[in-house]
């Protein structure tokens, strides 16, 4: 139990009556006791008995005063309980124990030992703590806790009346006080100033999603909604949002949240607030009534601060119509679906419910061992697709793979479409990802319904693939954070015999450079289509050979590698007049050396594929496009940059 010691100046008196060595109260002389303070709980002070004839004293502890009786522990700090006469002085003397009790900084300037501090305390310089220390109430650090700090927090969600309220707590699930405050850091909310502010709540704060907003939840949906916290010039308040991929580096807006907040990718607080710092805080789990937007049922989970890259409604995309890629997220993989295999000849897949075509590409992963002849991580492709069940290959058309040896734990498949739901599938788009990888499937009879939910990577995104009677366009895609996930740094038309693209910007994750519907004038002549980079901004291109994987298309043997200098892929506008559809993804750019290149092109119903690594000196800032003969009659181009 905390104790607290009491002084006072000047406070001394002698006794009215003799006592003897082992009663525990005391009477001073009439009117001497107002000298001394009066502790009242855990509080006390020391005091001295002493004669000054014989030099005898006993330190005794003081417990509680009432006037000039003093309740007393006797025989303090090794001295002897003694018997005193009237006339004897008490006197409240600083003593040994005393000095003690005080830290003090050892020969190291450091206070050593385990420290308790049991009330508000500031620390407002370099301060070492080099031992356990226990604080029992919130501190203020005003230095040196960096930008993550978050102090005593909690958080409480509960339904009433079809409304979803959820609240700042502190760590005790009460509401923060003066003495026992809520403390976060934010960025600065002026962007060009790279310092934080710790702003304080001490009082109860909280959002409410009333009856029919549905946050973009449908009607007995159960997945997350998640919660920042937003800096309003000092004050903390509360953000509920169905997205999680809110950057807290900048600044973001929000708007009111109201019955009609509808949208699962809108930050909704109380007060809409214009570019303010936000913070993530944490996710609830929950399941709306059966109608959209009433909050029926009470949360099943409230998590504080959790990995936000996975959840089962991270983003959501609407309907995709004919010209629509995707309208919910760029940085999304598709969920991985639980999976069993057969050690045979060969290896049979079973994923109930699988949507997946012969050549899907897929990858495996487990939570113990493949059979051999399988490897976690390798890409393999699908053969021969019965409902429930497929085999594998190696490669695209090849031959099954057999498995032998033994295996454990749960298989699970990478690119699972049955997330999506159960209902059709009909239209002419499908997608299959991994991690940060792109891969892109050519296939018909595949849409995707309203309210997708997928998985959330960071890192990771997604494009699809059109067939030839469809025009790809990813003029669409965002992010659920709000604003573009790809950002357009420039477009244009293809004409001549080159198209340079330069002033690239060095500030984006990847690059990602779409071509549609390119042809050129030798429809007789299968002409080389190339493309080139340069790292000095387009004075020069460097076509230095195998600084670039060379592929080359044939529409009898397929896919072949040429071997040829600086080409990503030629001979994709063959003679016929066939027009290309082509999409370059480049990572990795800034670094110069060993940025990852893949091409994805379509001609004559093929899609075909090429990867490889450019190996440059620097980073690449420009690009060209470029046919080997004649020129460009049609297409157009777009360069991204991937946030």
């Amino acid at each position: 139990m905390s104790t607290q010691q009491l002084f006072a100046n000047n406070a001394y008196a002698t006794l009215a009556s003799g006592i003897n060595g082992s009663v525990t109260s005391l009477t001073v002389t009439a009117g001497q006791g107002a000298r001394f303070s009066s502790p009242t709980g855990v509080q006390f002070f020391m005091a001295v008995l002493f004669n000054s004839a014989s030099g005898l004293y006993e330190v005794v502890k003081v417990t509680n005063r009432s006037t000039d009786t003093f309740t007393v522990v006797r025989a303090q700090e090794n001295s002897t309980g003694l018997s005193w006469i009237a006339g004897d002085s008490f006197e409240l003397r600083i003593s040994m124990g005393t000095m003690q009790r005080f830290s003090q900084l050892d020969s190291d300037e450091t206070v050593s030992g385990t420290k308790a501090f049991s009330a508000s305390n500031t620390f407002s310089a370099s301060n070492t703590f080099s031992v356990r220390n226990v604080f029992t109430v919130p501190q203020n650090f005003s230095e040196g806790l960096g930008p993550n700090y978050i102090s005593t927090l909690g958080l409480v969600a509960s339904v009433s009346s079809k409304a979803l309220t959820t609240a700042l707590k502190t760590r005790a699930l009460a509401n923060p006080t003066a003495n026992a405050p809520i403390e976060i850091a934010f960025r600065n909310a002026t962007l060009a100033t790279g310092d934080y502010v710790i702003s304080s709540l001490a009082a109860a704060a909280s959002v409410v999603a009333p009856s029919g907003a549905t946050l973009g939840f449908t009607a007995s949906q159960e997945g997350y909604l998640y919660v920042y916290a937003l800096d309003n010039a000092g004050t903390i308040e509360l953000i509920l949002t169905g997205s999680n991929r809110w950057d807290g580096g900048t600044v973001q807006s929000t708007t009111a949240i109201s019955a009609a907040a509808d949208s699962g990718s809108v930050l909704y607080s109380t007060t809409a607030r214009t570019n303010v710092p936000i913070r993530y805080i944490g996710r609830i789990k929950i399941q709306t009534g059966a109608v959209a937007g009433e909050w029926d049922n009470a949360p099943t989970a409230i998590t504080l601060s959790s990995d936000m890259r996975s959840s089962s409604n991270g983003l959501t995309a609407t309907a995709l119509a004919t010209t629509d890629i995707w309208n919910g997220g760029d940085f999304c993989h598709v969920g991985g679906a639980t999976v069993t295999m057969t050690i045979a000849t060969p290896c049979v897949v079973t994923e109930a419910g699988h949507l997946r075509a012969a050549n899907d590409p897929i990858r495996f992963a487990t939570t113990g061992t493949l059979p051999t002849g399988l490897v976690v991580g390798t890409v393999y492709y699908v053969k021969t697709p019965v409902a429930g069940a497929y085999n594998v290959s190696a490669t695209p058309g090849g031959a099954a793979i057999n498995t032998s040896g033994t295996q454990s734990g749960t298989h699970t498949v990478a690119g699972n479409i049955s997330s999506f739901g159960t209902a059709s599938y009909i239209g002419t788009r499908k997608l299959v990802v991994f991690d940060a990888e792109l891969m892109l499937v050519h296939s018909a009879n595949l849409s995707l319904p309203g309210a997708v939910n997928l998985d959330v990577g960071v890192g990771d995104y997604i494009e699809v693939v059109a067939d030839t009677t469809t025009q790809l366009d990813v003029i669409n895609l965002t992010r659920s954070s709000g604003g573009s996930g790809l950002t357009v740094i420039t477009s244009g038309s293809l004409s001549g015999a080159a198209v340079d693209i330069t002033n690239i910007p060095q500030s984006y994750s990847a690059l990602i450079l779409e071509i549609i519907g390119l042809s050129h004038d030798r429809a007789s002549i299968s002409t080389p289509v190339s493309i080139v980079a340069s790292t000095n901004n387009g004075v020069s291109y460097d076509t230095t050979l195998s600084h670039y994987p060379g592929f080359s298309v044939d529409q009898a043997s397929g896919l072949v590698n040429n071997g040829a200098a600086s080409l990503l892929f030629s001979n994709v506008a063959p003679a016929g007049g066939y027009s290309l559809d082509a999409t370059v993804n480049i990572s990795g750019y800034q670094s110069g050396p060993h940025a990852s290149i893949m091409a994805r092109y379509t001609y004559d119903t093929i899609v075909n594929t090429a990867q490889g690594n450019y190996i440059g000196g620097t980073g690449i800032n420009a690009l060209e496009i470029k046919v080997s003969l004649g020129a460009f009659d049609a297409g157009t181009y777009v360069l991204y940059g991937v946030r």
